[in-house]
């Protein structure tokens, strides 16, 4: 096989397929790539709020109502980079969509971990800007004088990322059993989600409430390692290297 070190050729012989699949699995590329699109869409979603916070958004050009920055607001970007995340990830010039057939447990769930912290450390700053726009006993207010707040935050996240990206994961390989499975349950998902992260970011802290959080997040890491785990062992071989 050709002198190939950045991975671009195609295999073109059972040989060059097998030496495809033996090379070490390129980790740290793959989860940097992950782990940077959710940077990303949180820098992007925190651009979303300050322009809210100065009061420059609108629900559209010709509307002259402002879209406040409220408790409301914070929980649905704050998920709302869950839902995106999982997409963000998908490309059409690889074999394998973006998503890798080999070790995608060691990659997604890191980068996952990663990107939640940085949407815990992005919605820290936004409460600090909120300026008396939400309830002072909030879980969004006392993120960061209440640990059940911040883990409500954190296990909040955590779930968003994990089951969105499950869902994603369900659908991103060919086949019409798993669309018509994975679509509807992200729309499910993505719902649910959005209706309890608002309710939980309003209310003020409740260990009960980060309980279940935390468990459905829990949840989440291990349907989401387990589907990984299903795609690679009898998902159909990549015929192309990764890019």
């Amino acid at each position: 096989m050709a002198h190939d070190p950045y991975r671009r050729l195609a295999p073109r012989t059972a040989e060059d397929l097998r030496a495809v699949e033996d090379r070490p699995p390129r980790w740290w590329p793959e989860a940097r790539r992950a782990a940077g699109y959710g940077a990303g869409a949180f820098a992007f979603f925190s651009g979303v709020f300050l322009l809210s916070l100065t009061g420059w958004l609108r629900y559209s050009p010709a509307s002259s109502d402002t879209i406040e920055a409220d408790v409301g607001w914070v929980a649905i970007l704050a998920v709302g980079c869950g839902f995106m995340w999982p997409f963000l990830l998908l490309s059409t010039e690889r074999d394998d969509h973006g998503y890798p057939r080999r070790n995608l447990t060691s990659i997604l769930l890191p980068a996952l971990l990663v990107v939640s912290a940085i949407g815990t450390a992005a919605v820290t700053g936004w409460s600090l800007l909120m300026d008396g726009r939400a309830p002072t006993d909030s879980v969004l207010m006392t993120i960061t004088s209440d640990p059940i707040s911040l883990l409500t935050v954190v296990a909040a996240l955590v779930a968003t990322h994990a089951w969105c990206t499950t869902c994603v994961l369900g659908f991103v390989r060919p086949g019409c059993l798993r669309l018509g499975l994975g679509l509807p349950t992200w729309f499910v998902v993505a719902g649910l989600c959005f209706w309890r992260a608002v309710v939980s970011f309003e209310e003020p802290p409740s260990a009960a409430r980060a309980l279940v959080w935390a468990v459905v997040a829990g949840l989440g890491l291990a349907a989401l390692a387990l589907l990984a785990l299903v795609d690679e062992t009898w998902g159909e071989p990549s015929t192309r290297a990764w890019r």
